[in-house]
């Protein structure tokens, strides 16, 4: 609501000629203000409710799953290991 109303105010003042007779946009902190909002605003349309990503998940099955391998490669042949996997899937 806030940032709406000064979103507003700003636009009634520097864009629609609200502003006093001589008064710059370059000395003023309006603008700032303006972006630092925006910037705010960004930030908060940003997050995520997990902080990790479905890559991050992936990646780290893969580095928990590497050192499980060189172990079912000396259990079990390669056509076996295929043959197994292809049962599971199909």
């Amino acid at each position: 609501m806030f940032a709406q109303k000064y979103a507003r105010q700003f636009d009634q003042k520097w864009l629609r000629g609200g502003a006093a007779a001589g008064e710059s946009l370059l000395g003023s902190g309006d603008i700032q203000s303006l972006a630092d909002s925006a910037n705010s605003f960004e930030v908060v349309h940003q997050m995520r409710w997990v902080p990790f990503t479905r890559r991050h998940v992936l990646q780290l099955a893969a580095i928990m799953l590497l050192p499980i391998v060189p172990l079912t490669l000396a259990i079990f042949s390669v056509q076996e290991l295929l043959e197994r996997l292809l049962n599971l899937i199909f």
